[in-house]
């Protein structure tokens, strides 16, 4: 790395925010994120170098957790035995599960970033519609709502709800 960054501090180029491991007198390994300026004299030639070392072994470690929580949601997410899907505060389908798109036909380009109660799956009824848009209003405000309704599949089979499709209670 050495190298490196004396090849671009002689070019005159600033280095900001390079991420590197460094190790303490200690001998722990401890990341950093390095910022270096090239120190000129009187008549603009560099004679040195300053730097700036921030440890980032936090912000590291939380990074990495949020990875490894995110790849288990994820999981339970798209492995999940119910249709599952993530709105945003305007009701626009931002995420939806496997099971969901795989059971019924649809392609995600389908479904994803319009207002959920909009999506195929109740295009054949208004008052499903209706109902997935109430409930959705009722969730946002942060009411916990449960409701069975029929669906509509990709190749236009007749509504039906999971349990009436798998024969499950």
């Amino acid at each position: 790395e050495e190298d490196e960054i004396l090849e671009q501090l002689r070019a005159d180029r600033l280095i900001e925010h390079y991420e590197t491991v460094r190790l303490t007198k200690d001998g722990r390994r401890l990341d950093v994120s390095l910022s270096i300026s090239p120190v000129k004299n009187e008549r603009g030639e560099i004679v040195g170098a300053a730097k700036i070392a921030r440890d980032v072994s936090a912000r590291k470690r939380a990074d990495e957790a949020l990875r490894a929580a995110t790849a288990k949601f994820e999981s339970v997410f798209n492995q999940s035995g119910i249709f599952a899907g993530i709105t945003d505060l305007e009701g626009n389908l931002r995420e939806i599960n496997k099971l969901a798109l795989e059971a019924c036909g649809y392609a995600r380009e389908e479904v994803l970033d319009r207002p959920f109660w909009t999506t195929p799956w109740w295009r054949g009824s208004e008052a499903a519609r209706g109902r997935i848009r109430a409930a959705w209003e009722r969730a946002v405000s942060g009411e916990v709502f449960r409701e069975t309704l029929p669906y509509w599949l990709a190749d236009g089979e007749e509504p039906r709800t999971a349990a009436e499709r798998w024969g499950v209670a």
